[in-house]
């Protein structure tokens, strides 16, 4: 019985200073600017609001979560680990300097949603998030929490199909999808727009 390992990648378009197209840097996502992404409302103070989904999505860029789901949960169970992390994290004193975030989390309730930045590296022991409306105020996590959110984010089940269908290049055991996506970042490479695509690789 074979067993199909994924492997996911994300590539970043460089934009240069000079090139036509790129986005100025005035327009660019503002961290602190109200969206959809913030709370549709908020809780009286002391009343619990139960969780009844965490969406989670490959981050693409700051202030912004990528509407292309990687995965869905519903349990109680899950949706308890993401809430414990939450709960248990440590605000981090100081000027943040970080590099783009690894995932996009939305934690909705009936009435409300939260969304979060979540940086998850398999290598690093400690994660952290911000909150998408204001990503220059982050929180470290546990050891603990780090360790179960990557079991639980990582361990998802993402198809081909699904990659497919969120827009990416996908190989699977050398048969490419998406083929354009890849072929219009690498002219945007070369004239120095701004993009991004995501690579993911099925492997026996």
């Amino acid at each position: 019985m074979f067993m199909t390992k994924i492997r996911t990648a994300l590539l970043l378009a460089v934009c240069l200073t000079a090139a036509v197209g790129c986005t100025p840097k005035s327009e660019q996502p503002a961290a602190s600017t109200g969206s959809n992404n913030e709370l549709a409302t908020t809780p009286n103070a002391g009343e619990r609001v139960a969780a009844e989904q965490v969406t989670v999505s490959r981050s693409l860029q700051f202030g912004k979560v990528n509407a292309a789901v990687y995965g869905v949960f519903k349990q109680s169970s899950d949706i308890k680990v993401f809430e414990e992390a939450i709960k248990m994290a440590g605000k981090i004193e100081g000027i943040l300097d970080i590099s783009k975030p690894d995932y996009d989390i939305v934690i909705a309730t009936g009435r409300s949603q939260r969304s979060l930045h979540l940086w998850l590296h398999p290598k690093s022991e400690i994660g952290m998030y911000t909150e998408v409306s204001d990503t220059g105020t982050g929180y470290r996590l546990t050891a603990s929490s780090t360790e179960k959110l990557k079991k639980l984010i990582m361990e998802q089940r993402y198809s081909s199909d699904q990659a497919e269908n969120n827009g990416d290049v996908v190989n699977l055991h050398g048969k490419w999808s998406n083929a354009s996506k890849w072929k219009q970042f690498v002219n945007h490479v070369k004239d120095g727009t701004m993009d991004a695509v995501h690579v993911t690789s099925y492997t026996i």
